[in-house]
Order: C-alpha cells, then structure tokens, then sequence
C-alpha cells in the first residue's frame, strides 16, 4: 500500500542479518579466540596497529588499511601522521 506521497508503508522486517545478529557476534567472538590461540602472533601484530589515547587503545584507520594492503591493495598514504 502506498500513500499520498508515494512511501510504501509495508514493513519489510528484519533481513536475515539482524535477525540473526546474535549469531554473528558469538560466530566472531569464537572466531577471534580461536584464531588468537591458533595464531597467537596474529593477535600480537592487531595488537601492534592499536594507537593508545590515556589508556584506551585505538586501531587508525590507516595502519587496518596498510594491513590489508596485500590482501586487497590501495594507496600507500600515511593519513595519521605517524612514521610508517
């Protein structure tokens, strides 16, 4: 059904991926945990990319993207100003 101003006003409901949003998260908790005792040095090197602000740690966007350089290519800018 639509109305005046031509807005479907039918519900589509939740897709498949919120309704199971819960799933995913526990699927990617595993995951992680499994690949840090499977692959401890994985861990360490996520680790490493962290930018601490007091004692909080904070993944620039650039150093994920430099990670994954190899994997799925891109530039080789430096936008957070550290000495890559």
């Amino acid at each position: 059904m639509t109305t005046e101003a031509g807005v479907s006003e039918e519900s589509k409901g939740l897709g498949f991926f919120e309704k199971y949003l819960y799933i995913w998260v526990i699927l990617c908790i595993l995951a992680g945990i499994v690949l840090g005792k499977a692959a401890p040095g994985v861990a360490k090197y996520l680790d490493s990319l962290a930018i601490y602000v007091g004692e909080a740690p904070v993944v620039c966007h650039c150093h994920l993207n430099n990670a994954l350089r190899p994997f799925v290519g891109g530039s080789t800018g430096n936008c957070c100003g550290s000495a890559d």
